[in-house]
């Protein structure tokens, strides 16, 4: 297949968008495109090897699974071992455990499904995941396991073998496109990690080397075509964020615009041509792989060693360490295995990735079922690390199957109580406190029900814009409703995250994305953030106070902006002074302020505040992250079980209260 340089220019372009982004996502906000333009680079380039001479020359399966051996697997394995050895030095053994599932499911060509399965509201952030941008790799590697047997069908079936052939390409690329556009409301995650809603990407390179490529185009319109192609390009490099739901329909203008850019110059040299193929592009091109492979754990880290994003000098030094490692992996890696000066036989291509992939899955299978060899710490170390085992429901069943299917009322307190006498509702912080209550329910008594909903606060009408079903909460809320006034019950404690409706980012560490909350209101009023929760949370006191129910609301506990059992594990093992780990309170009661506004105009004789920082800040100056040796929390701003359970102090109000006056 003919080289072009200026493709190895638009490589540049595509991974530095990737790596300015993921340093700090401020300098290109939507260089996260930079994945898909690789995707319709990868399918162009791929169909373009395999389709040579077709369809006269019969595919060589072996001979392009030994080409995509060579390419992919040596700098792939050695930045892998690299990591190991970084992750079994840094890692506390949580982290090391879910690194060991990824570094499997790298040797298994589905790394993507392992990120897949850890993304949620409860999941590990992405800074402590040093492998997940082996996701995109896994995909083109299970699109080059899948490709090549499409184009032997066409090559054994019917007389039009090349028009078959792109027709069936063609159905295909509408077939991903179509899933693409309609599961990325109700399943983003599987949308953004998955082979079937991304093959579009690849498939649009496929059509662009097959037949669009081969229309003949005039100078003039190349070089028309070229420029529209790179501006659609930049303006999402440029104006997409992480708001943007993708892939979905904002994965289409990148990728036209690099199929557009393509097209135009395979046939003529444009001016973008030869921008795009002077020295310095093409150079950062041919090394793109290794600043790909390397950028994201080295980020990782340092993220993970300075408990906070690096700063502008650290980013620099960063920035030189990966094109140094990229640059190596090139010259002493990369070119001499594809140049055939290393492992010259495909014999023993086959037989040393082989090795190379089942040394991987062993290496990752022991840091999993070893729960990440904890071995390498002291006791004081994994104490703070070992504070948040999960503990079976007591007797969790379906109530209104329809509406909380997936989140079942759990059963808590005295199980010797059968009628209910309170409920406990939130979202996952009110999961996050259903251990306590029961252990107090069951001190006092009294039994009830903990429903809750992770991202879905306990209010009427609650829409989570930001949710592929913006409903859900809706209707989770309202079968709550329904629940509480069947069962007669006169005590309800409202728990909830509140902060994380309105959105918030602080210190470019924790961000929660803006207009999360919206509803309409009996008379067709648009409301959102402070003024929308406002509305729904007086309705829903309300609707509770009206049928004589006690509202104890509980205020949200203080977040941290780290992952507390992490760092205090790495503090502790390190022996670095942990106090000033604690969070400033005047931080906190200026984030909380506008939940503190609403609170303060909802009162009744029948609404109880509850504040959780009367507990964790007690001195008003600063607010701990850990007690006795342990950690309160389970990440940044969920209790662990013990600190739930070292803070249940602040429910003493609720359960005397429900003892002395509950039915």
């Amino acid at each position: 297949m003919t080289y072009h340089s200026f493709i190895d220019g638009l490589r540049a372009i595509a991974v530095m968008a990737v790596i300015l982004f993921h340093f700090d996502s401020q300098l290109l906000s939507g260089g996260f495109i930079g994945v898909d333009i690789f995707f319709v680079i990868s399918g162009f380039l791929i169909t373009g090897v395999l389709t040579v001479n077709f369809p006269e020359k019969r595919v060589s399966i072996a001979d392009f699974y030994e080409r995509r051996a060579r390419r992919i697997l040596p700098a792939l394995t050695v930045m892998a071992v690299l990591s190991t050895i970084a992750a079994v030095a840094l890692l506390m053994p949580h982290d090391l455990d879910l690194y060991g599932r990824s570094l499997f499911g790298i040797a298994i060509f589905a790394s993507n499904f392992t990120f897949l399965g850890d993304v949620g509201y409860f999941e590990s952030s992405a800074m402590i995941k040093p492998l997940l941008h082996t996701w995109s790799i896994a995909v083109e590697e299970q699109f080059y396991i899948i490709f090549p047997i499409v184009i032997l069908l066409a090559q054994s079936f019917g007389a039009q073998k090349r028009r078959n052939l792109i027709a069936g390409i063609f159905v295909l690329f509408l077939v991903s496109l179509g899933m693409n556009l309609v599961f990325i409301r109700d399943y983003p995650e599987a949308s953004f990690y998955m082979l079937h809603t991304r093959a579009w990407e690849l498939l649009a390179g496929a059509l662009l080397c097959l037949y669009l490529q081969h229309v003949s185009l005039k100078k003039a319109a190349a070089e028309a075509i070229s420029l529209i192609g790179f501006i659609l390009m930049l303006s999402g490099i440029f104006l997409y964020d992480r708001t943007v739901p993708f892939p979905g329909a904002a994965a289409i203008p990148p990728c036209l615009g690099t199929v557009l850019l393509i097209w135009g110059n395979v046939q003529y040299k444009t001016w973008l041509n030869r921008f795009l193929s002077n020295r310095i592009f093409v150079g950062v091109g041919l090394i793109s792989y290794g600043l790909y492979l390397y950028h994201w754990p080295l980020l990782v880290y340092v993220h993970y060693t300075l408990n906070r994003a690096p700063d502008l000098m650290e980013i620099t030094v960063l920035m030189a360490a990966v094109f140094a490692l990229a640059t190596l992996s090139y010259f002493l890696i990369e070119n001499p295995v594809r140049r055939r000066k290393w492992i010259t036989s495909r014999k023993a291509v086959f037989l040393t990735s082989l090795a190379a992939l089942s040394l991987t899955a062993v290496c990752g299978g022991i840091g999993s079922k070893t729960d990440g060899l904890p071995t390498r710490f002291a006791g004081s170390t994994l104490q703070y690390v070992t504070t948040n085992q999960e503990q079976a429901p007591r007797d969790c069943i379906s109530r209104k199957a329809d509406q909380l299917t997936g989140h079942p009322l759990c059963k808590i307190g005295d199980l010797s109580k059968e009628k209910p006498s309170f409920m406990i509702w939130g979202d996952s912080h009110g999961r996050a406190m259903g251990h306590v209550t029961s252990l107090l329910g069951e001190k006092h008594g009294v039994s009830g029900w903990n429903a809750y909903y992770g991202g879905c606060s306990p209010v009427l009408d609650l829409l989570r814009v930001d949710f592929p079903h913006k409903y859900r909460c809706k209707i989770f809320n309202d079968a709550v409703l329904d629940v509480i006034q069947e069962d007669d019950i006169k005590y309800v404690a409202l728990v909830g995250r509140w902060d994380a409706i309105l959105g918030w980012e602080e210190n470019s560490i924790e961000t929660i994305l803006d207009n999360k909350f919206g509803l309409t209101t009996e008379d067709g009023t648009e409301l959102t953030d402070v003024a929308g929760f406002a509305h729904a949370f007086e309705k829903t006191v309300n609707a509770l106070t009206a049928r004589g129910i006690h509202v104890y609301v509980v205020k949200q506990v203080p977040p941290f902006l780290y992952d507390v059992p992490s760092v205090l594990a790495k503090y502790d093992r390190f022996g670095k002074d942990m106090t000033g780990l604690k969070r400033p309170y005047d931080e906190v009661i200026k984030r909380r302020a506008a939940i503190e506004n609403v609170f303060a105009t909802v009162q009744s004789p029948l609404v109880t505040y509850i504040d959780p920082l009367e507990v964790f800040c007690p001195d008003k100056k600063s607010c701990l992250p850990m007690a006795d040796e342990r950690s309160l929390y389970a990440d940044n701003n969920h209790l662990s079980y013990y600190g739930a359970e070292w803070s249940g102090r602040i429910w003493q109000s609720f359960f005397q209260d429900l003892k002395e006056n509950g039915p």
